[in-house]
């Protein structure tokens, strides 16, 4: 029974995330007219409904998986996060948003290339001491080392999968899964980006 009850949070919580994804990727509201946003809507919509229960699931399991995550971002790095500033920014014409700039120290690229120091840009993020996250948002801090899955999206460069972007790195030690920094690595380089 406690297992069937956490795999429902974490289908609902994938659910909230890729529908946040697909904001982002453009699906919906952002740069697109209303009546562009509705015919995409109803096409996510029927495409969706198609599957059943546990196709529904499966689908967003794999969304967030390593491996597509790996293969839809454009940058893979590990960095040491320099700084973070949270502002509220007019993401698109209807939002008005938390972002966070975060700007980053490349230790190592796996995948593209990103300067020595970089920023990107991520939603949500901490705006006169009081937090502005959804908790599929990443949240990010001054200090801390992170493996990060980046793509370029309207608006800037921001974690691939939001919170699925960001892998926290201590004592080169993977805290999410356990393994460390150069299995992940080698699994990352050997096995997704052949």
């Amino acid at each position: 029974m406690h297992q069937n009850m956490k795999m429902e949070v974490m289908a609902k919580t994938i659910l909230k995330l890729l529908l946040c994804v697909m904001m982002t990727l453009g699906f919906g509201s952002c740069g697109k007219s209303s009546s562009q946003s509705q015919d995409i809507q109803h096409q996510n919509n029927a495409s969706l409904a198609s599957l059943s229960p546990g196709q529904n699931i499966q689908a967003e399991t794999d969304f967030l998986s390593l491996k597509s995550i790996t293969q839809r971002s454009q940058y893979i790095c590990r960095a040491r996060v320099l700084k973070v500033t949270a502002a509220r920014e007019q993401y698109d014409p209807q939002a008005n948003l938390v972002m966070s700039r975060i700007q980053i120290k490349i230790l190592e690229n796996w995948k593209g290339h990103l300067p020595q120091k970089a920023d990107f840009r991520s939603f949500g993020g901490y705006l006169d001491g009081l937090p502005y996250f959804a908790e599929e948002f990443p949240r990010f801090h001054e200090g801390e080392e992170v493996i990060l899955f980046l793509g370029d999206f309207l608006g800037g460069i921001f974690p691939v999968g939001h919170s699925a972007g960001k892998i926290t790195v201590k004592d080169q030690i993977i805290e999410e899964r356990g393994e460390t920094v150069s299995d992940l690595k080698n699994k990352i380089l050997t096995d997704f980006l052949k």
